[in-house]
């Protein structure tokens, strides 16, 4: 388990688990881990 800083790189095959306290920040979270046209 790690606890994100700013080193910390997410790569596919990786798990990640958020607890968002705000939920009208649900959507700027997905926005972070949707990839693009591209990653495919």
């Amino acid at each position: 388990m790690l606890i994100a800083h700013d080193d910390v790189v997410v790569e596919s095959g990786d798990h990640v688990i958020l607890f968002v306290i705000d939920k009208r920040r649900i959507r700027d979270v997905e926005r972070l881990f949707q990839v693009g046209l591209t990653f495919f």
